[in-house]
């Protein structure tokens, strides 16, 4: 029988030798390598630390009209200086609190549908006016659903319309739809979106960004530095609180800017602006409003439609807007009921006092007592 050979034996000292070549060999790429993993390393502590937590959980994509809320949800979220916490039910409407709601039902329906106004940006569902509005019916009679979303523009109200109806089975009796000065911009943002249709690029990009933005400082940072730099980021949305005197005194130089945010709340009073994409949004927005109100011939749902204005044409006193207008005689033209709040904040009263009593300081939306002036004036109106 042959012997074996015995195996060269290594000492430690060459073991050394053998792993500090590896390392030797290359300097550049292994200093290239500490250094990246270096910055990686103190990116993600970084980003533990100072990126802000995302207060919107629950707001989630729909590849049929856009963007929606996550059903059952109870989460925490912040608007500015306010922290408040928010519910959705069962079919991913805001709510009082996490309920499942029967897609039919004996008592009469109301359906509210809007942007971030409606759905109550900066307050509790029990301040919103909906919220108020529950409080004041009966409930054994009633019910409202608010099905609003921030961003919601006429092509979407017509969109998420539709689906509820006829891919959820969802029966109500009346639609209210309150459509925001910015609704007419949004309806140039939309213009392409085209539902049921995927794009699993986009998309993967989309989630990429998502979690860069949530996990990597740099990242983070660089982002919210482009968007500043694009004017999307403002003082409307800014965490820090807002002095209501200041934001007047800047309104003027808002006004006179000539791209303002591609002026979202100022194309009802400036001609450059609305001969630039108003008109058209306009058009679309009548377009999407035509088909939603044959949508609720077709089923037999009542629709009203809601403009009110923004501190812009408040401060301008702009009220026989273009916004007025165009949606007065819409209204009349398709036999639609309407309802103008206009008035409601454009009277003798100063802008600054009413900016002051309804509006979230530092920003467009209403504060509670706000919504408590549109729940007074709309309590009427759903009880006949």
């Amino acid at each position: 029988m042959r012997n074996k050979k015995p195996k060269p034996v290594i000492s430690v000292k060459n073991k050394k030798k053998q792993k500090d070549s590896r390392f030797t060999k290359n300097p550049k790429i292994t200093i290239l390598f500490i250094i990246l993993f270096s910055v990686i390393f103190i990116d993600i502590i970084a980003g533990l630390f100072f990126i802000l937590k995302d207060y919107n959980t629950f707001r989630c994509s729909d590849k049929y009209y856009h963007h929606d809320f996550i059903p059952n949800k109870e989460v925490t979220t912040k608007w500015g200086n306010r922290t408040y916490s928010v519910f959705t039910n069962s079919l991913g409407f805001r709510d009082e609190a996490i309920r499942d709601i029967t897609l039919k039902t004996s008592k009469k329906r109301i359906v509210f549908l809007g942007d971030s106004y409606v759905e109550g940006l900066g307050v509790t569902y029990n301040e919103s006016f909906t919220g108020l509005l529950n409080n004041r019916i009966d409930t054994s009679e009633l019910e409202i659903l608010n099905a609003s979303a921030v961003s919601y523009s006429p092509k979407l109200y017509y969109l998420k319309t539709k689906y509820l109806i006829e891919n959820k089975g969802l029966k109500f009796d009346e639609l209210f739809v309150f459509i925001d000065i910015s609704d007419i911009q949004d309806e140039i943002f939309y213009k392409t979106f085209e539902p049921g249709k995927t794009n699993s690029f986009k998309d993967f990009f989309y989630k990429l960004n998502k979690f860069f933005k949530r996990n990597s400082f740099i990242y983070y940072s660089i982002s919210n530095l482009s968007q500043q730099n694009k004017g999307i980021s403002n003082t409307f949305y800014a965490e820090e609180k807002a002095n209501i005197n200041v934001w007047f005194e800047n309104i003027d130089g808002y006004l006179d800017k000539k791209n303002p945010e591609e002026g979202r709340f100022i194309w009802t009073i400036n001609e450059t602006v609305f001969n630039k994409w108003g008109k058209e949004g306009l058009r679309l927005s009548g377009n999407n409003m035509k088909m939603l109100n044959e949508l609720c011939e077709q089923y037999n749902i009542e629709l009203t439609i809601v403009i009110y204005p923004s501190p812009y044409q408040i401060y301008s006193k702009d009220l026989d807007s273009k916004q007025v207008r165009y949606w007065r005689e819409f209204s009349e033209k398709y036999k639609i009921a309407f309802i103008n709040l206009f008035p409601d904040f454009i009277n003798n009263s100063k802008p600054e006092d009413i900016y002051n009593k309804y509006f979230i300081q530092g920003d467009t939306h209403w504060n509670p007592e706000g919504h408590k002036l549109i729940a007074d004036r709309l309590v009427d109106f759903i009880k006949d």
